[in-house]
């Protein structure tokens, strides 16, 4: 049905876009979200546990590394067992750590679980992959003009003037 002259979706196909890209971002917020709060906790955790401050941030640091380097071992996982498997066990990761995380009091446990079940978790459920996800959904599902602003222009309807300053950028 998408043709060059009529890039619109159906309505089912559109429907279908829009709850794709709607559960990529969810996924992303919420393994982004939850990873990222581990700095609220840094004063509260160095008062209780009375560590210094690298240690606590050397826990977060150790996430944004396994994070990093987990996710070309995902992008294979993707191509071998689907991201149903992939995402669900991200989550996983995520809610178990996060929930052994409630009777953690030492160091080493922050590292394994909040650095890497954690991070490992994020990498599966957001940081690279689910932004592609998102971007390759929208330029597929909302037509050829959707991967540039002059094309999202035109898709706007806006004035000539206004797609020809957008297309000078």
């Amino acid at each position: 049905n998408q043709t060059a002259e009529n890039p619109a979706l159906s309505a089912p196909q559109s429907r279908t876009a829009v709850a794709v890209l709607a559960t990529c971002f969810s996924l992303n917020m919420l393994g982004r979200g939850l990873g990222d709060t581990y700095a609220l906790f840094l004063l509260p955790l160095e008062r209780e546990f009375g560590w210094l401050r690298y240690q606590m941030t050397s826990v977060y640091s150790v996430f944004l590394l396994v994070s990093g380097f987990a996710a070309p071992v995902v992008g294979l996982l993707f191509d071998r067992v689907g991201p149903r498997l992939v995402y669900g066990a991200g989550i996983g990761c995520i809610g178990s750590a996060l929930l052994a995380a409630g009777s953690m009091d030492r160091l080493w446990q922050f590292y394994l679980f909040i650095g890497a079940a954690v991070g490992t978790g994020v990498a599966m459920t957001g940081i690279g992959m689910l932004t592609l996800t998102g971007n390759n959904v929208a330029m597929d599902s909302f037509g050829p003009i959707a991967d540039n602003a002059n094309g999202i222009g035109e898709m706007a309807r806006l004035e000539p003037k206004a797609r020809q300053i957008m297309a000078d950028l």
